[in-house]
């Protein structure tokens, strides 16, 4: 496995995961929710491609508010589908809105294993650099950089 590695992820793996195993709510999607009206006529929700990631964990959890939270799931997810917005993009400051086309993301290795490895802190987690590091650590002999 290199570093330039990526995996492929359904949206609808990629939602069962972050609710499953991370205890965050899924929404916008017909799979997990309902598609509310208020999208654009082209949004990739209405076409099943899109998810919005809510962490409605404890406000606090290990030090780390949850809207500190959800900007280190968007930092950690930049880059593995057509938009990734979340905290300091308009109309996503409570939520990370992710879409990809066809409903496929790409993750580079990093992202895969610290979304989808036990190595991961779970329902616990903040999805900081601190944890990525401690999951690349356990996963690679050589660690690529997040």
């Amino acid at each position: 496995m290199f570093e330039t590695d990526l995996y492929s992820v359904s949206i609808i793996e990629l939602g069962e995961r972050f609710r499953d195993h991370f205890g965050l709510t899924i929404r916008e999607h017909p799979h997990f929710d309902v598609v509310d009206g208020v999208h654009a006529p082209n949004s990739y929700h209405h076409f099943g491609e899109a998810i919005d990631v809510q962490d409605w964990r404890d406000d606090v959890l290990n030090g780390v508010h949850w809207t500190e939270r959800t900007r280190n799931l968007k930092d950690l997810l930049t880059g593995i589908g057509a938009e990734v917005f979340g905290p300091g993009d308009p109309g996503h400051d409570t939520h990370l809105h992710l879409a990809a086309n066809q409903g496929i993301f790409q993750l580079n290795a990093c992202q895969f294993h610290v979304v989808f490895c036990g190595e991961s802190d779970g329902l616990s987690s903040t999805f900081s650099l601190k944890e990525r590091r401690k999951t690349l650590k356990a996963a690679f002999t050589s660690a690529p950089s997040c």
